[in-house]
């Protein structure tokens, strides 16, 4: 138990303050480093660049995921509200600006998690190793003779 707490404890300053989560019963921190929830569970300190670079990545996509379905659940909210007020003609409780502002913080959120996803892109790709991209391009390449023969297979007709 507490060696999990010393590797929460490392990988939260590790992480700039980024908060850890929690997703699938493993705790996921912003340097790529996970572990298992259970704290006698494994814990992943990741060496290998690319594969860190790869969890960065996944670590800001769950983030934005979240703020950006944190941020769509309030604005619709806030718009329901709106409109049942109006549609009953008769004052229910206002929208305080409190609102307004968390909803506005939320938008800022959201915006900081979209570069961090884009930097972490741009990371994940300058960290990829040669093999990777060889097989990538094989990849596009067979893709590309599929759609072809694809094409030409239904351009033939009686």
């Amino acid at each position: 138990m507490e060696t999990a707490r010393i590797f929460d404890e490392e990988n939260a300053q590790d992480s700039g303050g980024e908060p850890p989560i929690i997703l699938n019963d493993r705790v996921y921190f912003a340097n790529g480093n996970w572990r298992e929830l259970d704290a006698l569970g494994i814990r992943a300190n990741l060496k290998d660049p690319y594969k860190k670079a790869n969890m960065v990545l996944y670590y800001w996509e769950t983030r934005l995921q979240e703020k950006s379905e944190e941020f769509a659940r309030l604005k619709q909210g806030l718009l329901n509200h709106t409109r049942a007020v109006t549609a009953k003609r008769w004052a229910d409780p206002p929208l305080s600006q409190n609102h307004i502002d968390k909803l506005k913080t939320l938008k800022k959120e959201v915006l900081r998690l979209q570069s961090k996803v884009q930097e972490a892109a741009k990371a994940l790709e300058a960290a990829k190793p040669q093999v990777v991209k060889d097989r990538e391009q094989r990849d596009a390449e067979i893709r590309e003779e599929v759609s072809q023969a694809f094409d030409q297979i239904r351009a033939i007709e009686i």
